[in-house]
């Protein structure tokens, strides 16, 4: 047999084994996927009162602070949404949710999960706003709100940087940037790649001495 077919064949068996996993893995993969969905809809409801939802502390934001109508615009938003009831729900399936919350809540948790991912953009807006007429500490209360919720919108992290280089604080930088990393969101290396060249040389030295 010539040594060109016998390389032939050779593919051609080994080809035939990595189709036959790839098969196997993928019927796994769908047949998990079924089951976790027979779970989903077989869940019982659970009781959404009993839950914690999340809550917009505007007594501590600085409502009112501006008659332009973009802003109003804006607080007024925030007024209603907090009206409310919010939950974190970032990087949850439908199918997780019926596990958690019961098929029968489906429609009324993703609502609140809208609900929270609409607010996290709000606060960004607002803290926008804020920066605007260098109210960098009211800005920053708003975004530590939104950090404090884990929310996945990678602006309001980038802010927060903006925040503690205007005033002079980037020492505080590194704590965001912990914090962002804790969070694996999507964006994380924009995040970290807009933050860390804020943080002082002194602190980078002292990070990377930690580190040794």
């Amino acid at each position: 047999m010539y040594p060109s077919l016998i390389i032939i064949l050779t593919l051609c068996v080994l080809l035939a084994i990595r189709l036959a996993k790839i098969r196997k893995h993928q019927s796994e993969t769908e047949n998990a996927f079924w089951n976790r969905e027979k779970q989903a809809d077989t869940a019982v409801d659970r009781d959404l009162n009993s839950l914690t939802y999340i809550t917009i502390p505007l007594d501590k934001f600085p409502l009112h602070f501006s008659e332009d109508e973009a802003v109003i615009m804006i607080e007024e938003a925030l007024e209603e949404i907090a009206t409310h009831r919010l939950l974190n729900l970032n990087g949850k399936t439908n199918t997780d949710l019926k596990i958690e919350y019961g098929p029968g809540n489906l429609d009324t948790v993703q609502q609140m999960g809208d609900d929270f991912s609409q607010m996290t953009i709000l606060l960004c807006d607002y803290a926008k706003c804020l920066m605007e007429v260098e109210r960098y500490h009211d800005a920053l209360t708003v975004l530590s709100f939104g950090a404090s919720v884990r929310s996945d919108i990678s602006t309001n992290y980038m802010l927060m940087g903006d925040c503690y280089q205007a005033l002079h604080q980037e020492r505080k930088i590194p704590a965001v940037i912990e914090q962002v990393k804790s969070l694996h969101l999507l964006l994380e290396h924009k995040i970290l790649d807009y933050l860390e060249p804020m943080v002082p040389e002194e602190e980078q030295e002292l990070e990377n001495f930690n580190k040794d």
